[in-house]
């Protein structure tokens, strides 16, 4: 049977006995607390009070670099959003951006797999179709800070911030060799322009030749096949 907590007095207790074991380095047995009381609270209904925890769970347990319990208690809450079909709207989000925020630059693969969580809920409930360019951005943001520019340059495609994306792209092409540096820049152009982002894929180009110049024949190329999609655009 569902036992929730009722009472203030109840509350403030649960919450002293977390803040001991947290205190103790107790982190196991803190999770452990805090997946109870989620149950509790989501099976009982109260989905924002079970929100709410954990999103407070999961910035406690990273700021004690805790961070696959942080991140196992930021995708719980995701998981309530899912199955009760919250809008991705700036509450929702701004809660998924505080417990980013907590989140070290040693953890980028516990960060990465909460922000996907983030993302996956976005295509779902969301109105676009490739994920809220929001989540999709702070995502790109974690993979470029850990060199994985790979995955960097998949969700920037989608992140609508071409000029950040363009200095990505530059790091990038800066771990290859010197003479393969249009490669990088022509792959990313021709992506945005297969997914019909003509505005983004102008802008990519030029500032990232206004970093690195590169005049060679794939960048003839790739101006030229921009300026045809362009026209035909307008017909």
């Amino acid at each position: 049977m569902v036992r929730p907590i009722k009472s203030a007095r109840g509350a403030a207790s649960v919450a002293e006995k977390l803040e001991e074991r947290l205190k103790q380095g107790d982190f196991y047995g803190a999770l452990q607390m805090y997946k109870t009381l989620y149950s509790r609270y989501a099976a009982a209904g109260d989905h924002m009070r079970a929100i709410e925890l954990a999103q407070t769970a999961a910035i406690q347990l990273a700021n004690h670099d805790q961070f696959t319990a942080a991140r196992e208690m930021g995708c719980l809450m995701i998981d309530l959003y899912m199955s009760q079909a919250f809008p991705v709207d700036e509450t929702n989000k701004a809660r998924i951006q505080s417990i980013s925020e907590t989140f070290k630059a040693t953890a980028a693969k516990e960060h990465s797999e909460f922000l996907k969580h983030a993302v996956k809920w976005s295509k779902a409930h969301g109105s676009r179709q490739r994920g809220d360019t929001d989540l999709q951005l702070w995502l790109a943001r974690v993979y470029t800070a850990a060199k994985d520019y790979t995955n960097a340059n998949n969700h920037f495609l989608h992140a609508e911030k071409p000029e950040e994306m363009s200095r990505m792209l530059v790091e990038y092409a800066a771990t290859g060799y010197a003479s393969e540096a249009d490669l990088f820049i022509a792959r990313a152009v021709l992506q945005l322009i297969c997914l019909e982002n003509l505005r983004d894929a102008n802008i990519v180009l030029k500032e990232f030749l206004s970093i690195r110049p590169l005049e060679t024949p794939l960048i003839n190329c790739v101006k030229f096949i921009l300026r045809t999609v362009e026209r035909d655009a307008l017909r």
